[in-house]
């Protein structure tokens, strides 16, 4: 780890520069430790690359480094999100003071490779999820849970939060929950449909003739709170006896994909998913929209006559 000790005269002037504005500026000024992380991590995509930090200027090339560097120390998600955001913050930086013409990174979003995102979703009319959601072997418990994850778009921390008594987060003859919101000490409502609220209303009198605790989505013995660590797992392993790839945010990512394909505005679908800002939903969701695009563009744009011969 860099040591706050680091001699600034050894450092490029422009890291110099730059942890100055770590220091005093950004969010009303970074204890040491924070910046010290942030011009870890700088070397790194140095190390990695073999290359200075302003010839790093497209997303492919600093998602290069931060693969490689992900690869060769093992890093954990948390570490290799917080070093995305560490390209955020000084390329965003950098374009502000004209170090570089532009930023590679889009929105000051941490890096994802948007072509892998916009295809990890379900299509809802594939036989792969309907056999992963209407499974025979499915338990009345799992049903509930699939179906909430598949109309709610919740977070799986928001999922296992989930009370249905002291206090009740679910209204069932209104279809809303009320969700903690795992990203802020906010609340919001979440809308479900009629195939959820019927599983969720065999669900609940199970819970209230077996539980003692409070929390909607138990272990299947009714003494534990419903783990996110437990909820992947049970998600992963159905799917793999299906031959499909499944984890609960892919559930998420599927509803706002598909209320954004059938016409939904981008406002509706940041009240359901709950993003603070629209420019996250924009830039996570409209990509769904890909095949609806091209049926518009088909409906709408009026057909040519040919009036040249080809031949």
């Amino acid at each position: 780890m860099i040591q706050e000790s680091y001699n600034r005269e050894d450092m490029d002037p422009v890291l110099v520069k730059f942890s100055d504005y770590l220091k005093y500026e950004k969010s009303g000024g970074l204890k040491q430790g924070s910046i010290d992380r942030y011009l870890l991590n700088l070397r790194h995509f140095q190390q990695e690359s073999g290359k200075h930090l302003f010839e790093l200027r497209t997303y492919r090339d600093i998602a290069d480094a931060i693969r490689g560097l992900r690869a060769r120390h093992g890093w954990s998600g948390s570490t290799t999100k917080n070093a995305a955001d560490t390209a955020s913050v000084f390329y965003n930086w950098a374009a502000r003071f004209q170090y570089i013409h532009q930023s590679p990174m889009q929105l000051g979003h941490e890096f994802k490779n948007k072509d892998r995102r916009q295809m990890d979703f379900f299509d809802w009319e594939s036989e792969g999820f309907k056999k992963l959601i209407y499974n025979p072997n499915n338990s009345v418990r799992d049903n509930a849970i699939f179906h909430t994850l598949r109309s709610g778009g919740l977070r799986a921390s928001e999922l296992c939060d989930l009370k249905f008594r002291n206090p009740n987060d679910i209204f069932l003859k209104e279809r809303v929950l009320r969700v903690r919101e795992a990203k802020c000490n906010g609340w919001r409502e979440a809308n479900f449909d009629e195939e959820t609220q019927t599983w969720l209303a065999l669900y609940i009198p199970q819970l209230e003739r077996h539980s003692r605790l409070d929390h909607l989505f138990q272990n299947e013995n009714f003494r534990e709170q419903l783990s996110t660590s437990t909820l992947y797992k049970m998600v992963s392993r159905k799917a793999d006896r299906l031959g499909i790839r499944a984890y609960p945010h892919k559930f998420r990512r599927s509803l706002g994909g598909e209320m954004i394909s059938n016409g939904a505005d981008l406002t509706m679908v940041k009240e359901q998913l709950g993003h603070k800002r629209i420019s996250t939903t924009a830039d996570h969701y409209v990509g769904f929209s890909t095949k609806r695009k091209k049926e518009n563009y088909d409906r709408f744009t009026p057909k040519m006559e040919q009036s040249v011969s080809l031949t």
